[in-house]
């Protein structure tokens, strides 16, 4: 996946968010989860063309755990953080991303409980919302 890279393609790998590197790491952890998960390269395919399947979200969850960017059902800013400052050079704005991770981290942790499915999900759309503005 050719891209200006962001975070955000190591954290949610979707078609709104573009990258100008390879994201192999992100993506090599997709498709670990996927074939974890039951998931033909095909189903993967389509999840990610329809962001809102639930099925991406999972991945999404699964990939970011492997990553160590969810942990114990919360996002981990620092190792996010970690993540920003070693790309730093390749990143468009990178206090700009710096701010929705720890905005959407927050609005997250705020809402409570919930499966990391949906934790994944609503961190992913909320990263892309402020990346938007």
């Amino acid at each position: 996946m050719k891209c200006i890279f962001t975070l955000a393609c190591l954290l949610v790998l979707t078609h709104t968010i573009h990258c100008e590197y390879e994201d192999t790491m992100f993506m090599d952890e997709m498709i670990k989860c996927a074939k974890e998960m039951g998931i033909s390269a095909d189903q993967l395919k389509e999840a990610l063309e329809n962001k809102n399947d639930e099925k991406l979200s999972c991945v999404n969850a699964c990939a970011m755990k492997h990553l160590g960017t969810l942990s114990d059902g919360k996002i981990q800013k620092d190792k996010i953080f970690e993540v920003i400052d070693k790309y730093a050079d390749k990143i468009k704005d990178v206090d700009k991303l710096k701010v929705a991770v720890t905005s959407c981290a927050d609005e997250v942790s705020s809402s409570g409980d919930m499966p990391e499915c949906q934790l994944a999900r609503k961190f992913t759309t909320c990263i892309e919302h402020h990346l938007k503005e």
